[in-house]
């Protein structure tokens, strides 16, 4: 039997989208091209929204943000990752005037909840470069460009803070990061795939590093390895690690979905 995770699923659906000769929910949007290899993708200069609505292969709805999103060829799409996260923007005051850290954006949603939340400032990262043109593309649409950065992280350096300054401190650090221990062999893998937990090192090793006092840091995770992992990696560097969740990892398959949402408590952090 060859078993495949629900965020394969979603990316093997989105992809078969993007080949058939169905249209987007709007009719002013032209149907994409054929997908490309994404490791062929000239990331240097991404290009500006107006020029991107071929990259389009869908729209969504996302409770509590005004408008639909766009979804993006080569973009992993899986909501119900975030969802007790988004909800978490949308009921309390967590982000509101504050700086905020995204690592991973895919097609932007947490940000851009986050900026419908009244952040001030998003930086958002991503390794994909179709990715931050999605994001860049949601953004403009939803007028919340002013206030949502993005950063392509280069494949050569695929750190979580490589793109991230020295000095530079958030109030708020989220991420959705890939849990899953296969090798990347297209850009777009990189959304499910962390070879060795590498990824989740780096973020975990510098994190103190880049949250202000009493700053907050939420992960969303839905593998039970990854969350066991997290939570060893957290212990050794001294951090402690609360889950936002009811559910017991012990009675959850492997994969699950929605994701379940952690708090990293760093040394500096309440």
């Amino acid at each position: 039997m060859i078993c495949v995770s629900q965020r394969q699923v979603t990316l093997l659906l989105l992809l078969a989208i993007s080949i058939g000769c169905g249209r987007t929910d709007r009719a002013s949007t032209p149907e994409p091209p054929k997908p490309e290899s994404a490791l062929s993708v000239d990331d240097s200069e991404p290009a500006q929204p107006e020029k991107l609505s071929h990259e389009i292969i869908d729209w969504a709805a996302v409770e509590g943000l005004p408008e639909e999103i766009a979804l993006f060829n080569h973009v992993f799409w899986e909501p119900n990752d975030t969802l007790s996260l988004r909800q978490l923007l949308r009921t309390t005051d967590l982000v509101k005037g504050r700086s905020v850290l995204e690592i991973g954006t895919g097609t932007g949603i947490v940000a851009l909840c986050c900026a419908q939340a009244g952040a001030a400032k998003v930086i958002a990262t991503d390794i994909n470069p179709w990715a931050i043109r999605n994001c860049m593309f949601n953004a403009k649409q939803l007028k919340f460009d002013k206030r949502i950065e993005l950063r392509q992280v280069s494949q050569k350096s695929p750190d979580a803070w490589s793109v991230i300054g020295p000095k530079e401190r958030f109030d708020v650090i989220v991420s959705n990061p890939p849990w899953e221990p296969g090798s990347p062999t297209r850009v777009e893998d990189f959304a499910f795939y962390d070879p060795d937990f590498q990824l989740m090192k780096s973020l975990v090793t510098n994190l103190p590093n880049h949250v202000k006092p009493n700053g907050r840091v939420f992960l969303a995770y839905g593998c039970v390895t990854a969350i066991r992992k997290l939570q060893s990696l957290t212990t050794d560097h001294g951090m402690t690690f609360t889950v936002h969740d009811d559910r017991s990892l012990d009675d959850l398959t492997e994969n699950f979905l929605p994701g379940m949402l952690i708090e990293i408590h760093t040394a500096n952090a309440r």
